[in-house]
C-alpha cells in the first residue's frame, strides 16, 4: 500500500511541476502580447495560467493527501 501513495504522490509531483511551468510560460505569452498590442491575446493566454495555476492546486491538494 505504501508503494502505490509513494507511487501517486510522484505522480502527482510531476503534474504540479509540469502546471508551474506551463502557468509560468502562458505568464510569459501574455505578458509578450500585451507588449504588442494585442491585449486579446493577452486574455486568453492570462486564462490558460489561471487554468494551470488551479490544476497546481489540486496537483499540491492530492500530493499532500498522498504524503501522509
Amino acid at each position: 500500500m505504501e508503494e502505490i501513495k509513494k507511487s501517486l504522490y510522484e505522480s502527482y509531483k510531476w503534474l504540479y511541476e509540469e502546471a508551474i511551468a506551463n502557468m509560468k510560460k502562458c505568464l510569459t505569452l501574455a505578458k509578450e502580447r500585451r507588449e504588442l498590442g494585442r491585449m486579446g491575446w493577452a486574455a486568453d493566454w492570462l486564462e490558460s495560467a489561471n487554468v494551470q495555476y488551479k490544476l497546481a492546486k489540486g496537483y499540491k491538494r492530492s500530493m499532500k493527501f498522498y504524503a501522509s
